[in-house]
């Protein structure tokens, strides 16, 4: 089984919108709404599942703050299917963290290795998705929130 992880940018102020939408009562406006209220920032070129690894890897590290939004993100999430993250600026307890040079490597494939996802390049799979995270929020504004979003 495979997932494919995508960024969006969004406005705080759409977010009420997104979650209304991801309610199964809704009539299936989820897709619709990500299309009319986010701006499509592209995909990660790994494994969606590599990014929810690497975003728990970040979580545990100390690098990824609790989440802000966490019954929004259950919620999409459960319209998604894998998982669905809300991050902003604020989320990273440091964003000079953020950087692919000081991501040891051998302590991401330590912790991929533990959730038997352990492979030769897991390091170069993990400095690429902090790279595209890293991007991707540097180009938020303040009422912006970065919506990863694995299905």
């Amino acid at each position: 089984m495979s997932a494919i992880a995508s960024f969006h940018k969004l406005s705080q102020a759409d977010l009420p919108e997104l979650v209304a939408a991801a309610d199964p009562a809704s009539g299936g406006r989820f897709n619709d709404v990500i299309e009319s209220s986010t701006h499509d920032l592209g995909h990660f070129d790994w494994s969606g599942y590599l990014m929810v690894y690497l975003l728990e890897y970040l979580h545990r590290t100390g690098v990824l703050r609790d989440p802000e939004f966490g019954e929004a993100e259950r919620l999409l999430t459960d319209a998604a299917g894998v998982g669905a993250y809300l991050l902003t600026l604020s989320s990273f307890a440091d964003m000079e963290r953020l950087d692919p040079a000081q991501l040891p490597e051998a302590d991401i494939r330590s912790f991929f290795n533990t959730l038997g996802v352990g492979f030769s390049e897991a390091g170069r799979a993990a400095r690429d998705g902090v790279r595209a995270l890293a991007q991707h929020l540097r180009g938020l504004d303040d009422d912006q929130i970065l919506l990863v979003l694995v299905v």
